[in-house]
């Protein structure tokens, strides 16, 4: 069983590459491919400063990621919090209904660059968190 330092290196780096990946599939007209990711590596940081904080190998379930940052006492910015809540939809897969409808209204080259430019900043801030953290 990995140790809770270990799994929040593991998730850090996961938040990282799926930023990455994001970013590829921006530059790759992706747009709403780069957007599930950005949340992807939104939820992965946000994770592993709550593993952190709490000292547990098992982060908590929840549905928007400000309840995820509120699980682990973390306060979502004024600033950082209409977008973490809008940055939350970008979930849908393929196999959800709504997904045809996210593609059509979401998946546009502005919003894509928009919520790159958001989530770096999002990013900054959980891995802050994280880094202010004591390691347990």
């Amino acid at each position: 069983m990995e140790s809770v330092s270990e799994l929040v290196r593991e998730f850090q780096k996961n938040s990282r590459q799926d930023f990455e990946t994001a970013t590829t599939f921006h530059k790759k007209k992706r747009y709403h491919k780069s957007l599930f990711f950005l949340r992807q590596s939104v939820e992965y940081a946000l994770k592993a400063a709550v593993m952190k904080k709490l000292n547990t190998t098992h982060p908590p379930i929840v549905y928007t990621l400000a309840d995820m940052a509120a699980s682990g006492g973390f306060p979502v910015p004024p600033r950082l919090k209409k977008d973490l809540d809008t940055v939350s939809t970008f979930s849908l897969t393929d196999t959800d209904p709504e997904y045809w409808n996210f593609y059509l209204v979401w998946g546009k080259e502005d919003i894509s660059r928009k919520y790159t430019m958001i989530v770096a900043e999002i990013l900054r801030w959980a891995y802050q968190e994280i880094a202010s953290l004591p390691m347990p």
